[in-house]
């Protein structure tokens, strides 16, 4: 069984939805802390004038807490704010009446915690990408007590993996820990597809949501190679 390990991120990016697509099983990471600066709790749209940040308020005591530990602000309507932006820049691509009910629907919720977001939005994702993979929570795997790389081969262990999908900028795995505990390491190496966005330029590494506005389902699974859907 190929398994993946990632952190919950608010608005995927296609890189984090074809790791995702590749593995029989994903595990959402929520138990590590929350990190400043980092995708946890943002990504970016297509703008005016290229990449526009969404960045989601979090109450942080400025101390290390987990990612389901970590509570978000809503003093703020931040809800409101981002989804006006998506309707702003994206009201005139070609699918994108075809994706607004349920992205109307995603901003009516109201999360408790980072990590409830996160999951919530992956998941969001996808769905709308039709994929199949089965998902486990990390927290729901019983305490682990191990860090970093021992961390991950220990969550593979208890999920009975036999390979582990790496991410393409996971340098810091320590490959002998796999190695030892009989897990074969696959590196994602994900290439980023171009598609049309409406203008001359091209834009990459932004939320999913985008390839689905410009190129519809179809198109946008097309680009990932995701061409069959999973039964």
């Amino acid at each position: 069984m190929l398994v993946a390990i990632h952190q919950p991120h608010y608005l995927p990016w296609l890189g984090y939805i074809d790791k995702v697509a590749r593995a029989d099983c994903f595990v959402f990471l929520d138990t590590v802390n929350f990190t400043r600066g980092g995708w946890q709790n943002r990504n970016y749209i297509h703008g005016p004038n290229g990449r526009q940040l969404l960045s989601v308020p979090v109450g942080h005591s400025g101390h290390s807490q987990a990612l389901i530990d970590t509570k978000l602000s809503y003093v703020r309507d931040w809800r409101r704010k981002h989804f006006a932006s998506i309707l702003h820049n994206y009201a005139s691509s070609s699918y994108f009446d075809h994706f607004l009910e349920t992205v109307d629907a995603f901003y009516q919720n109201h999360w408790q915690s980072l990590a409830d977001l996160g999951k919530h939005s992956c998941h969001h994702m996808f769905d709308l990408f039709c994929l199949k993979t089965i998902y486990v929570n990390a927290s729901d795997l019983g305490k682990i007590q191990q860090k970093k790389t021992a961390l991950l081969v220990e969550i593979c262990r208890r999920l009975g993996a036999t390979q582990y999908l790496s991410g393409d900028g996971a340098n810091y795995l320590d490959l002998q820990l796999f190695e030892e505990a009989g897990i074969e390491v696959i590196r994602q190496n994900f290439i980023h597809p171009t598609y049309e966005q409406g203008d001359n330029s091209f834009t990459s590494h932004l939320a999913a949501w985008d390839v689905l506005f410009h190129l519809g389902l179809t198109g946008a699974r097309q680009r990932l190679g995701l061409t069959v859907a999973r039964s």
